[in-house]
């Protein structure tokens, strides 16, 4: 009976995250969750953003997002320690900055809240929120501030 109850939400996990192993999958699915980090082009109208992102040794690859798309990736941090680092550009305007997009271990970065972390890229900054309902977006970050070394 137990199984026969738990074997949808394992087999409905297993065929959304087919880049991990049976293993990984299991323990995620017991003892942790999936965590999903969106980035979203809010910028003007006609803007292009550019983003690359990398999840601890995982390169995500690059993308070119319109205004209203919105990038994101779902992940499993059985450990509590994994990062997640974002280079953007916003290609019109000659602007660029990289942001840690995902950090376990600061609570502001880490999506404990809802499961997912929102970021916006808005013609003044980067903004965060930790809900779907899109509430709570604050400035974490500004065109102009210096890329980290």
């Amino acid at each position: 009976m137990f199984l026969f109850v738990i074997a949808p939400n394992i087999a409905q996990a297993f065929r959304e995250f087919t880049q991990q192993s049976f293993g990984q999958k299991l323990i995620c699915w017991l003892f942790s969750s999936y965590y999903i980090v969106h980035v979203i082009n809010d910028l003007p109208s006609n803007s292009e953003l550019k983003l690359h992102c990398e999840l601890e040794d995982a390169n995500l690859g690059y993308y070119k997002l319109s205004v209203g798309d919105d990038y994101h990736w779902r992940f499993c941090d059985i450990l509590h320690e994994k990062v997640s680092v974002c280079h953007l550009w916003w290609v019109s305007n000659s602007k660029e900055i990289a942001f840690e997009a995902y950090q376990a271990r600061v609570r502001a970065n880490s999506c404990f809240e809802s499961g997912e972390c929102f970021w916006s890229a808005r013609g003044d900054g980067i903004y965060y929120s930790g809900y779907p309902d899109g509430r709570d977006y604050k400035v974490r970050y500004f065109w102009d501030d210096m890329l980290p070394s």
